[in-house]
C-alpha cells in the first residue's frame, strides 16, 4: 500500500522500520535528511533506507510559480536489499530492533517492563540503552504507530 498525494502535502521527520520508496509521478519533490537534499523530477524515485529520518516536501519553485502540486507516492519496500541495510543507520541497534517490533505489532502493550523481560534485562537497563542511542521508549512507540498508520 502506498501514500499518494495530489496536494501540497509535506511530510517532515518521517522514519520507518522498512525502506521507503518515494516516487514522483508529476512535477517535482525534494527529499531531505539532515544535510542531504535530493531533488526528484517526474518519473524518478528514490529509496530511503530503514530507520533514517527524512522529509518529503513539494518542490518550492512549483508553489511559487502557481503551478499544480506534485503528484508523488510513498510506499514501504517489503524486502530490504543488502546494500540498503549497509546504507542505513546502524548506530542504534537496540532502537532499530525495538522500532521494527513496534511497527510489526503497533497495538501491543509496549511498556518497558514487558520489553525488558523479553530482552532479559531490567527496565532501567533498557531505558539506559535507548538513552545512549538518543531515543526514548515513548517516542519510539508513538513514531512507529504513526508510521504504521501511514504505511
Amino acid at each position: 500500500m502506498a501514500i499518494v498525494t495530489h496536494h501540497h502535502l509535506q511530510l517532515r521527520e518521517l522514519r520507518f522500520a522498512a525502506p521507503a520508496r518515494v516516487r514522483v509521478w508529476k512535477g517535482a519533490a525534494t527529499l531531505r535528511s539532515g544535510n542531504v537534499t535530493i531533488e526528484l523530477r517526474e518519473g524518478e524515485s528514490f529509496t530511503v533506507p530503514s530507520f533514517v529520518r527524512f522529509s518529503c516536501l513539494a518542490h518550492p519553485r512549483m508553489a511559487a510559480q502557481g503551478m499544480r502540486p506534485a503528484v508523488w507516492s510513498l510506499a514501504l519496500e517489503t524486502q530490504s536489499p543488502a546494500d540498503m541495510e549497509s546504507a542505513a543507520d546502524a548506530s542504534k541497534p537496540h532502537a532499530r530492533r525495538l522500532a521494527a517490533a513496534i511497527f510489526a505489532q503497533p497495538a501491543a502493550d509496549w511498556r518497558a517492563e514487558g520489553i525488558a523481560r523479553d530482552w532479559q534485562m531490567s527496565p532501567a537497563r533498557l531505558r539506559a540503552l535507548l538513552f545512549a542511542e538518543g531515543e526514548s521508549l515513548r517516542s519510539l512507540v508513538r513514531e512507529q504507530r504513526v508510521a504504521w498508520v501511514l504505511a
